[in-house]
């Protein structure tokens, strides 16, 4: 259910070369780090403006308050699509794509157009480990349709990719989330990547 299609040995050759404390690659020239410009010239995400706040320590019941508001979930849609604080993208793309738009009300328009934009996020620039869910806590964010231009989607990027890979660079860890789309261009626009050649 992720569109993530990565060069694996590009992505962990770079996070073995992290540094948590400084957020930066040693190399062997010295450090660089994926800057707010960046992220901006690279995705054209905005790097200014509101924050995107990510409340991982969102309550439960918070939850199940803005899925039944904003998703118009039921009891029984929270149990199979909710983990945790995280919905299933499964779940979304199975309970929101056979909708007819022509046939829907205006308000289950609205909650298949949050459902959407909450897929979009979870495989894109906030993926999951496994690629299959999406945290709810951006529900709040995806509350006012209208302002959603006003948010700095860039920075929160930028966090996310510094927080995961501080989590993957760290001894024992096996996999990494995140939009890697990033970290990939960023190594393919900074240096000249050679082909291999075999003897």
């Amino acid at each position: 259910m992720t569109y993530r299609f990565i060069d694996d040995a590009l992505v962990s050759g770079w996070v073995e070369r992290r540094f948590s404390e400084t957020n930066t690659f040693h190399l062997w020239f010295g450090e660089m780090t994926i800057t707010l410009d960046d992220v901006h010239q690279l995705l054209g995400l905005l790097v200014t403006g509101r924050p995107v706040h990510y409340d991982g320590g969102i309550d439960r019941l918070t939850i199940m308050e803005l899925m039944t508001e904003l998703l118009g979930a039921s009891a029984a849609d929270m149990a199979m699509g909710m983990d945790h604080q995280l919905v299933k993208l499964r779940w979304l793309h199975e309970h929101f794509e056979p909708l007819i738009l022509d046939s829907c009300s205006e308000v289950e328009v609205e909650h298949a157009v949050l459902a959407y934009l909450l897929y979009i996020l979870g495989t894109t620039i906030f993926t999951s480990k496994g690629g299959d869910k999406v945290s709810l806590s951006y529900l709040h964010v995806l509350r006012d349709l209208t302002s959603l231009d006003a948010y700095a989607w860039g920075a929160a990027c930028q966090d996310f990719l510094y927080r995961e890979l501080g989590k993957a660079s760290k001894v024992g860890t096996r996999q990494i989330a995140e939009y890697l789309t990033l970290l990939e261009v960023w190594v393919y626009e900074h240096f000249i990547i050679l082909p291999a050649t075999y003897d």
